[in-house]
């Protein structure tokens, strides 16, 4: 089981939607980048899941198929993320 650490605490979320979360596994795959080891992403749920070269891993929220299209094909996967990802979805850590 994992545990999400809530990075914006603006938004308030039900404990139901906070213990789905918790359970939920998104399965990653590597990448070759110089900030990401790996990407994982679901389009059920629109949750993109970033694991950093520092073995961190945070979840994005509402990140749309095209978004996540884009990163993987980008030739700067650090960079793409940096620019569109970073600054646009919400933002919660992972805990294993």
């Amino acid at each position: 089981m994992c545990m999400v650490i809530h990075q914006d605490h603006k938004n308030h979320y039900p404990l139901s939607a906070l213990v789905r979360e918790w359970r939920y596994n998104v399965e990653r795959q590597s990448v070759k980048s110089v900030i990401l080891n790996s990407v994982g992403y679901d389009e059920g749920t629109k949750i993109l899941e970033i694991e950093f070269q520092t073995g961190l891993v945070y979840r994005y929220s509402g990140v749309p198929p095209k978004v996540y299209d884009d990163l993987m094909h980008s030739s700067e996967m650090g960079k793409y993320f940096s620019e569109k990802i970073r600054p646009r979805f919400h933002t919660k850590q992972v805990v294993a």
